[in-house]
């Protein structure tokens, strides 16, 4: 990507798509007692820049098998309802 200059007050979006590995803690339950945080960590290089780097937190959500697996596991007792 070619460099830009960003003035005071000015904003830049950069579209990207990226894999999330199937690790990835989920941020997203319908739970009160989940505390989970999942973040991209962002740096540019800018000179003379004074905040270059960046926590963007993204929502993770249960895929549908993960969904069942957490149902049966409230289910049997064997995972607290939130």
């Amino acid at each position: 990507m070619a460099p830009f200059q960003l003035l005071a007050g000015q904003s830049h979006q950069l579209p990207f798509n990226i894999q999330l590995p199937f690790e990835t803690p989920v941020t997203q339950l319908q739970c009160a007692q989940n505390s989970i945080h999942v973040w991209l960590h962002t740096h540019l290089d800018v000179d003379w820049g004074l905040n270059a780097t960046d926590r963007d937190y993204i929502q993770t959500y249960p895929t549908a098998l993960m969904q069942g697996i957490i149902q049966a596991m409230q289910l049997y007792s064997l995972l607290s309802r939130c």
